[in-house]
């Protein structure tokens, strides 16, 4: 059969609804060029149970299709969908990106969770046989040597984020030995999103003999709860060690901090990371940007609770925004920044370029808002710039 015109391929493409049956799909797709192919199962997405069924049948009814998918996003909500979704993932070979939802969530009792036990084995072969880079696993229940299992043979892995995982801390099997050759040498980014049964997780990534290596760590990505995550700060703590003067980027965010929990101090000084370029700091929701304090007071202390990283570049600040309108921000007292800039003078920072403050609200007078504050900190003749950026901008610059 001759393949379709490219005119009609892009109008079907175009208009082809992202919940289209995966079988149809493939019924048409001997028709359509290899470019058009490409194009359509490059990256495929089955977020519930019929989806996972749809392509489970696509992939057994045109097998080729699995050489196209390089991006392979699921979300398991039932046992079913857990079963179907490791059928297909023994028929790929070709993956560069996995993104794996447990979204059936219940507590774990004396077994690791259920579709965990049941995701395991074949998400660790899939590793194993796939020149995947990168990884997202939320909603996972598995003890450290579960973990050093699925991560001992992920060869090619480069990035990896690890979000609201459960840790099974009355599984005291020892961890499988890992050579030398086989281990994740050039890791370059870990983004780690803790809930509070979260130690084992860290408490696995500082073990010597861990499948995950964070030694040329150069990007560090870290959420937790202030009120429970007390007992992560020392691993972390190790892993900012162990990345030492590998790391050139680190982001903190709390998670739902309590209202009577105030940012007190940073729990980590990143003396072992010298060559720290940028840092981000996620105080949302302990500080709000709104007229009456602009900036708002707590962020003064923040700021002055910082580490001095001498090569620090970037100083990102992400704050919760308050509603207000364009006459409230253009009479607000915005002497306060003057407060700020003081607080990162050339001593403290001396390689200091730009300071971004990053609103979570879409703001439509943010150019006013930055001219403002500038006026203000004009006469410190800082070496830096003060830039704003809404939720918009942010996501094309900073991982927020």
């Amino acid at each position: 059969m001759d393949p379709l015109p490219f005119e009609l391929v892009d109008l079907i493409l175009e208009n082809l609804d992202q919940h289209a049956d995966f079988k149809s799909c493939a019924l048409v797709s001997r028709a359509w060029c290899a470019p058009a192919q490409i194009r359509l199962f490059h990256t495929v997405s089955a977020l519930n149970g019929v989806q996972c069924l749809r392509l489970h049948e696509l992939l057994l009814a045109v097998p080729h299709i699995t050489h196209l998918i390089r991006c392979l996003d699921f979300r398991i909500d039932d046992r079913a969908s857990a079963l179907l979704a490791s059928s297909s993932l023994q028929l790929m070979n070709r993956l560069l990106y996995l993104t794996f939802v447990n979204g059936h969530w219940t507590w774990p009792g004396d077994q690791p969770h259920e579709l965990s036990a049941i995701l395991l084995y074949p998400i660790a072969a899939t590793l194993a046989r796939n020149p995947i880079t990168h990884v997202q696993l939320y909603g996972f229940s598995l003890c450290k040597a579960d973990l050093q299992f699925l991560f001992a043979k992920a060869f090619s892995l480069k990035h990896l984020i690890l979000e609201n995982f459960t840790s099974i801390a009355f599984d005291n099997r020892p961890l499988v030995e890992v050579s030398d050759g086989a281990s994740v040498e050039q890791l370059e980014s870990l983004h780690l999103i803790l809930n509070r049964d979260s130690f084992m997780l860290c408490e696995w990534l500082c073990q010597p003999n861990c499948s995950i290596d964070t030694t040329h760590l150069r990007s560090f990505i870290i959420s937790y709860d202030p009120e429970h995550n007390h007992n992560c700060f020392e691993p972390i703590t190790r892993i900012l060690r162990t990345a030492g003067p590998s790391l050139h980027e680190l982001t903190i965010g709390r998670i739902r901090p309590e209202p009577s929990t105030q940012l007190q101090s940073l729990p980590w000084n990143l003396a072992h990371n010298p060559s720290l370029r940028s840092l981000t700091l996620d105080l949302i929701p302990d500080i709000v940007y709104s007229p009456s304090h602009c900036p708002p007071r707590p962020l003064e202390s923040a700021v002055s609770l910082l580490p001095r990283p001498s090569q620090i570049q970037e100083l990102n600040l992400c704050l919760a925004m308050a509603n207000c309108d364009f006459h409230t921000l253009r009479y607000s007292n915005h002497t306060g920044w003057q407060v700020l800039a003081s607080s990162l003078t050339l001593e403290a920072f001396p390689m200091l370029q730009v300071v971004r403050v990053i609103l979570t609200l879409p703001v439509d007078h943010l150019g006013m808002i930055e001219d403002l504050a500038n006026r203000e900190i004009v006469e410190f003749k800082m070496q830096w710039v003060l830039k704003f950026l809404d939720i918009r901008e942010a996501r094309h610059h900073l991982r927020v």
